[in-house]
């Protein structure tokens, strides 16, 4: 009966072990941007539709949130654009460890990565206009705003070449948006390319 008992309980502490290094080799694998498509895959949007109701949304404040109605249209209160960004982020455990900002604004995440210490490169760096810098999956993207061109969005890069850049962003239209900037548009398109070295791993 010992015997088996110690059987067992080695068993269970191989079992363990197990777990634990397929979680690590997860950790080590799972990159942003491979969180970033898999919300677009998943066709995340908001319920209902205007609401801003989303679960980016309720991670972030806590509590499900929802905007209120005025003459039968939604007041756009509760944006998810940066909080979906910071969503992915938090999935790899960033923010915990204070490699990532916590915010629902765009040009306040720009501020925490300049304040931070993290390179930031512009259109001018990048390899396809002369510069010396590769885009790549991972980085996070800022750029001008469709609803307001003085304002920044926000997204992440999940693939690249010297043609352009694919990226996903969120609360486009109160849904997931996955896009295409050619190389030819930066200039227009794009405001900067955090590059988060924390993010790649050896």
């Amino acid at each position: 009966m010992k015997g088996n008992f110690n059987v067992l309980k080695w068993t269970l502490a191989l079992a363990i072990i197990m777990t634990f290094s397929m979680k690590l080799a997860w950790a080590e694998t799972i990159t942003i941007a491979d969180i970033a498509l898999e919300e677009y895959c998943s066709g995340a949007k908001e319920d209902p539709m205007g609401s801003d109701s989303i679960k980016y949304n309720e991670w972030y404040y806590g509590h499900a949130v929802s905007n209120d109605l005025e003459q039968g249209e939604y007041i756009q209160e509760h944006r998810w654009n940066t909080v979906f960004v910071c969503w992915c982020a938090d999935q790899l455990g960033y923010i915990s460890r204070n490699c990532f900002p916590l915010t629902n604004n765009a040009a306040e995440m720009f501020r925490w990565f300049e304040e931070n210490g993290f390179q930031l490169y512009t259109v001018e760096n990048i390899v396809a206009l002369g510069g010396t810098m590769n885009v790549r999956a991972g980085d996070v993207v800022f750029f001008p705003s469709e609803e307001n061109r003085d304002t920044l969005d926000v997204g992440i890069v999940t693939s690249a070449d010297p043609s352009g850049v694919d990226c996903v962003m969120g609360d486009a239209d109160g849904a997931m948006k996955c896009f295409r900037i050619d190389s030819s548009q930066f200039t227009e398109n794009v405001a900067f390319f955090p590059r988060i070295v924390y993010f790649y791993h050896a």
